[in-house]
């Protein structure tokens, strides 16, 4: 059952932090949200893997295979490094601008970021 303000999470939710009045009208939960994303985003460098070749959980055998993939996929094209021309190549990229266009349509009509 719902508490006053609508949510489920209780009486708690709607009382200031006890941090001097630091954040007076913003709930615990998006708090403790935020510290939870910003700490996964901290750990996130440790955990993704760059390359195939950087892997342990792949065998030999799987980083080749992986690795053909990769090449036959981009052919002569390295963007492992990040140059002139791959800085040119990512700018000219039509997905990149489409994906530009329509997160700036959602978030800009909505007048919200999220």
């Amino acid at each position: 059952m719902p508490d006053g303000g609508g949510t489920f999470i209780g009486p708690g939710n709607q009382s200031a932090t006890s941090l001097a009045n630091l954040c007076v009208p913003r709930p615990r939960i998006f708090i403790i949200e935020g510290a939870l994303t910003a700490f996964i985003g901290l750990l996130s460098p440790l955990i993704v893997v760059d390359w195939p070749h950087q892997c342990r959980f792949l065998s030999q055998e799987e980083k080749d295979l992986v690795q053909a993939r990769l090449l036959d996929d981009s052919g002569d094209f390295r963007m492992d490094t990040l140059d002139s021309f791959g800085v040119k190549r990512i700018i000219l990229d039509w997905k990149i601008w489409l994906g530009y266009v329509t997160s700036s349509a959602a978030f800009g009509c909505s007048g919200q970021a999220y």
